[in-house]
């Protein structure tokens, strides 16, 4: 292994369709049809207003985590942010991450999204999901399957799927899916959240993963439609919950690629622990703790609230950034803008 692919650099970006004025024009496209599965799924459900496109139902939010930077941080990812010591106040919301507003018993993947409160007015957001890697190979895909799931009958499903992405590739999303979505969680503490899209540390490329440490899992049965959230108040009553915040450097394009999202990555050597989220003992049952989720469940998170050094990087990426502008612009009764543009 090369010094330049063992330190996380040698990556690229490369633009869908081919050009970044392709790109725009289809992210453009995406932003409009997220909007439009926002407004289905608020019909199905007879929703009283607009949800997020994803991740609509919180399982819990909180104001007072703390963000505590490793004190031997790597040299090559130190900046003014992961300053070896440095310890960030943090809010966190956990969810399912459907559109739809289910029991948690219903078959779903899970959400962590983190804001790290770096400075009087600047904010670092860090978004996981409980599932290494994605079922969409890039945008176009992810849009497809969420316009399709969307649909109101399972034939319509299957119909969106199948014209959108082909027999081949229905039949592998379709096995993804499957398999992320039927295994059973019985605690949000004993879950890993990974990024699965990467980000840039300087000219690093980089994916991090939330690793849980020191929690015991559950010994009681799970029941009840928020029973994720039930066991999580009943956890952080007996003690803290913690993570730790790992990272995977880029090594190359077959086994840590940039642009296709279906690939976990196998990085070369140790995985690097460079932070730890730590969430304190507290009652979440109280007034202020449901305010405070309240609150939270308010707040747009965007891997595009990135604090200097680090950035987005990846067409899942910039996607992203036009997607969930169009989707908060709907829920607040807000214009989104043009979007991207060349």
């Amino acid at each position: 292994m090369s010094a330049q692919t063992a330190s996380g650099q040698g990556w690229r970006e490369v633009y869908l369709g081919g050009s970044q004025a392709r790109e725009d024009e289809l992210i453009r496209g995406f932003a409009a049809a997220m909007n439009e599965i926002q407004s289905l799924v608020q019909a199905h459900q007879h929703a009283p207003v607009i949800r997020r496109g994803q991740h609509a139902k919180i399982l819990a939010g909180i104001t007072n985590a703390e963000f505590q930077v490793a004190a031997d941080v790597p040299a090559d990812l130190r900046n003014s942010f992961f300053e070896p010591g440095a310890t960030y106040p943090a809010t966190v919301r956990f969810s399912n991450c459907n559109g739809l507003v289910e029991p948690d018993s219903a078959r779903d993947l899970r959400g962590l999204a983190i804001r790290v409160h770096a400075g009087e007015s600047t904010v670092q957001d860090f978004l996981g999901t409980n599932a290494p890697a994605s079922h969409a190979r890039d945008p176009v895909q992810f849009m497809i399957v969420a316009r399709a799931f969307a649909s109101a009958s399972f034939a319509g499903t299957l119909w969106h799927l199948l014209v959108g992405l082909g027999p081949f590739e229905m039949v592998r999303v379709l096995r993804v899916l499957n398999a992320g979505t039927s295994r059973h969680v019985s605690s949000l503490a004993t879950e890993q959240f990974w990024s699965r899209c990467p980000i840039a540390f300087g000219t690093c490329a980089l994916k991090y993963v939330l690793e849980p440490l020191d929690a015991i899992p559950p010994t009681g049965a799970a029941t009840g439609d928020d029973y994720l959230r039930d066991e999580l108040v009943d956890r952080l009553k007996q003690g803290p919950v913690r993570f730790g915040f790992r990272v995977q450097r880029f090594v190359d394009e077959r086994s840590t690629p940039i642009e296709d999202g279906t690939v976990q990555w196998q990085s070369r050597g140790p995985e690097e622990t460079i932070a730890t989220l730590v969430i304190p003992r507290q009652d979440l049952t109280t007034d202020d703790s449901r305010r405070a989720a309240e609150g939270v469940d308010g707040l747009d998170f965007t891997p595009w609230n990135c604090v200097q050094g680090l950035r987005p990087i990846g067409s899942m990426n910039r996607a992203r950034r036009w997607v969930y502008e169009a989707s908060q612009a709907l829920r607040g009764g807000r214009d989104a803008g043009p979007g991207p543009s060349s």
